[in-house]
């Protein structure tokens, strides 16, 4: 019986998210007793009330001829597993993926195992189509569908390396005139942490990433300004169950002149959980572009981005995966630069307002909006320093979900 939840556990191997404030729930019913439901935020302490022990001391009129049903709620996708009174015989099924499978061997664990090698040689549709399912129902999914997500957290960083960052005023070189002879900029270091909360369908989600990155900056103007390489690493919790992923990001920046400029930017990206039990890969391929309309002291910034963002295919303990979820990403948003002074130091303002729709595969949420401020540190030529600091908060809200960033970078 705990091979059998261990199978059941492990098939859907990705994010599994309950409804109820708790990644996994399980019902248990044993003959015609009363059920029992177990509620916790890691695959482990799910497997331990399918221990023999936990079962016979849950169940004590339960036998290896009783008739046993484990209702599974991954997040709000129903699945069960169920073995037939007097029988060796073991149903799996999805209703929502109209999916049924029946095994029967010479032992309810020989069930077991037959159920096993189908999912390993012959299942990986229904695995494939279990993920897929998942991506689009949870709200608070480590791989796609949510701003805590990690396909979200690649359009986030390459729309902040394309645009903002590109476009900011809060840079080191930002107050130098563009047509200082001999201007040879910085590479600059980045570092910072983000801190981010988000919620959906009563589940939240709370995150930490380090953005990493090294700029090498070549120019201003016309021709490539800089070469990003970014490095973030993030760390979440959603209701007790911890994630981490790690992206791989690289961008170019071109001035097509003093006003606009363009940033191709390609990048991968990795996400795991112990507690669930995930892991999923994302590439993605983005073109962004930045442009000036300098107002007297103010500048007010357009940006455009356009992606194109995959899942990856990935083994698991003998199980293959390949959702193959895609989706065409379009980010577009408008950034007001306002010069101010704090003392005698130049600093300059920033707010910003940000949409975000998918189109292609289905999400659990298909668009939000995010609209938030930042401040920073300007060199001037009577304050000459290569370093700057920065801080912003925004406020997130969308397609069944909301949320709030905050950032502080520093760069030298």
């Amino acid at each position: 019986m705990k091979r059998l939840f261990a199978i059941a556990l492990t098939l859907v191997t990705l994010p599994a998210f309950a409804m109820a404030s708790s990644p996994f729930s399980i019902e248990i019913t044993v003959d015609d007793g009363r059920p029992q439901t177990f509620f916790s935020s890691s695959a482990s302490d799910i497997l331990d009330q399918a221990e023999q022990s936990r079962l016979e001391s849950n169940f004590p009129n339960y036998t290896n001829i009783s008739p046993a049903t484990a209702h599974i709620n991954f997040r709000g996708l129903a699945m069960s597993l169920e073995f037939v009174a007097d029988s060796t015989r073991l149903i799996f099924e999805v209703p929502s993926l109209e999916t049924r499978e029946t095994f029967e061997g010479v032992s309810r664990d020989a069930s077991v195992e037959e159920f096993e090698e189908f999912m390993k040689s012959q299942g990986g549709d229904i695995l494939n189509d279990i993920q897929k399912a998942l991506i689009a129902q949870s709200p608070v999914d480590p791989i796609a569908g949510n701003p805590g997500s990690l396909m979200s957290t690649m359009v986030a960083g390459q729309f902040q390396n394309g645009f903002m960052d590109a476009a900011s005023q809060i840079a080191p070189e930002a107050a130098r005139p563009s047509d200082s002879e001999g201007y040879n900029p910085a590479n600059l270091i980045h570092l910072g942490v983000q801190l981010g909360q988000y919620n959906a369908s009563d589940l939240v989600t709370r995150a930490v990433t380090l953005p990493l990155g090294y700029s090498f900056r070549i120019g201003r103007g016309k021709g490539v300004q800089k070469v990003d390489l970014s490095l973030p690493v993030t760390l979440s919790e959603a209701e007790g169950a911890q994630s981490a992923n790690v992206l791989l990001d690289l961008g170019l920046t071109y001035g097509v002149n003093d006003r606009w400029s363009l940033t191709p930017a390609a990048g991968v990206g990795f996400v795991g959980s112990a507690d669930l039990g995930s892991a999923g890969g994302v590439n993605a391929l983005s073109l962004t572009s930045a442009y000036a309309l300098p107002y007297d002291t103010w500048t007010v910034n357009i940006g455009n981005m356009l992606g194109y963002y995959q899942t990856l295919a990935f083994e698991f303990e003998g199980y293959k995966f390949d959702p193959n979820v895609a989706n065409t990403i379009l980010r577009n948003g408008v950034m007001v630069s306002i010069p101010a002074k704090i003392g005698a130091r130049d600093v300059a303002a920033e707010f910003w307002a940000i949409d975000t729709r998918f189109f292609g595969s289905e999400l659990y949420s298909k668009y939000y909006n995010e609209f938030g401020v930042s401040i920073g540190l300007v060199k001037t030529e009577n304050f000459s320093i290569s370093n700057y600091l920065r801080a912003g908060l925004s406020y997130l809200t969308g397609d069944g979900v909301g949320g709030w960033r905050f950032n502080v970078g520093y760069s030298f």
